[in-house]
């Protein structure tokens, strides 16, 4: 017999223990890939998309009338087949279907770092020491909100979260309802500008001479992100960041359309601009999501009064 020929008996038995192996991963397999709900929600078409949010119960009048929670699924792009959604109504509605998760999500973590920093003021008040771990957590968080970690006021002015009506009204208005190349091909909710040429698309309309792009983003959570960490930490926004504390300070809650009126540097349109967001968020009727959360467990005064720190 050559050397490289097996026995009958061990050929039989590794074939019974393979086919023993596919016996039981196949039909799991196929079981997870038939689930609508356990496979990543991709850029399919909208009509699929919908469909799984609806199956989680996300209906956006209970949302705005506080019934329910928004469920925690979020989409990386924008559905292929979107231009093509119609009526103008219906594309509308499945923007804030889609963006929403995304933007509560941002404000969340914003949040939970906001609580953090609170918790060592108050612990630093008391004459508390800090551990290093808190310490190298501070700096990194102070560093990426462009402030400095011992100026803890400053910095609590910026690690703050953004009203979700506001967001929606911005986004809504630089992408077109999502329907801008820029969101379609690059993920970009909110028509950020960069110099980064490797990481930009030119805009059509850009006047000769001028170098600016913009940004391209990996996911649409990635663009929600900068959004953010442009409006708490660039100096153009500082008025903003100072009302918002300020309302703050006084209890009150935190509303978009308030706080829209210190956005006038976000467009060269200026105090126009402003009142195109306040309006575009009445006439849309996002005002009542300022206080949607999504499903699970989280603070119910992330946007309204904080408590008391003990």
């Amino acid at each position: 017999m050559p050397q490289h020929a097996q026995k009958p008996g061990r050929t039989v038995a590794a074939l019974c223990g393979l086919l023993a192996v596919l016996g039981f991963i196949l039909p799991a397999a196929i079981a997870v890939y038939l689930s609508a709900d356990m496979r990543p929600l991709g850029p399919r078409r909208v009509s699929d998309v919908i469909e799984r949010f609806l199956t989680q119960g996300y209906d956006l009048g209970a949302v705005a009338s506080g019934n329910v929670r928004v469920p925690r699924i979020f989409l990386p792009r924008i559905p292929r087949d979107w231009r093509g959604l119609v009526p103008a109504d219906k594309r509308k509605q499945a923007f804030v279907i889609l963006v929403l998760p995304l933007v509560l999500q941002a404000n969340e973590h914003v949040y939970a770092d906001r609580q953090r920093l609170l918790d060592l003021a108050a612990r630093k008040q008391k004459g508390e020491a800090w551990t290093e771990r808190d310490q190298v957590w501070l700096q990194t968080l102070a560093d990426s909100y462009g402030t400095e970690a011992d100026d803890l006021q400053e910095l609590a002015k910026r690690v703050d979260i953004i009203p979700p009506a506001l967001a929606l009204a911005q986004a809504a208005i630089e992408s077109g309802w999502g329907t801008s190349r820029f969101t379609t091909e690059g993920n970009a909710l909110f028509g950020q500008w960069t110099m980064d040429e490797e990481n930009a698309m030119v805009p059509d309309e850009r006047d000769p001479g001028e170098t600016h792009g913009i940004r391209r983003f990996s996911t649409l959570a990635a663009s929600v992100g900068s959004y953010f960490r442009n409006l708490n930490s660039h100096r153009a926004y500082a008025k903003f960041r100072e009302q918002r504390a300020a309302l703050r300070a006084k209890n009150k809650s935190l509303r978009g359309s308030d706080l829209a009126k210190y956005l006038g540097s976000y467009s060269e349109r200026g105090t126009e601009y402003v009142e195109a967001v306040q309006k575009f968020i009445a006439a849309n009727e996002l005002a009542p999501y300022d206080e949607a959360r999504l499903q699970g467990d989280t603070d119910r005064t992330l946007l309204g009064v904080l408590p008391e720190r003990r």
